[in-house]
């Protein structure tokens, strides 16, 4: 799990990045969920089947980075939706 600060706000996130993976340009997915989806259950981490665990498998194979935000740290709130539409 790494973690970043935003506005003074502390947020987490876990990033895959396939093994043995070539330094050079490759395409980097955000895997955005819905409320109730904990960052455990998107790794595998937690020995719950999921869907989002596919992501890291076809990341693997196909070579891309995958970023997992942690669910309700990274909601938008109105303040950020005023400054992001200046």
């Amino acid at each position: 799990m790494k973690e970043t600060e935003v506005d003074g706000q502390l947020r987490r996130y876990a990033v895959f990045i396939p093994s043995d993976l070539e330094i050079e340009a490759r395409a980097l997915i955000f895997s955005l969920h819905g409320g109730g989806v904990y960052i455990e259950d998107m790794t595998g981490q937690s020995g719950h089947k999921s869907p989002y665990k596919l992501w890291m498998e076809i990341a693997e194979r196909e070579r891309f980075i995958v970023v997992l935000p942690l669910r309700a740290q990274w909601r938008l709130r109105k303040t950020d939706m005023e400054r992001l539409q200046r």
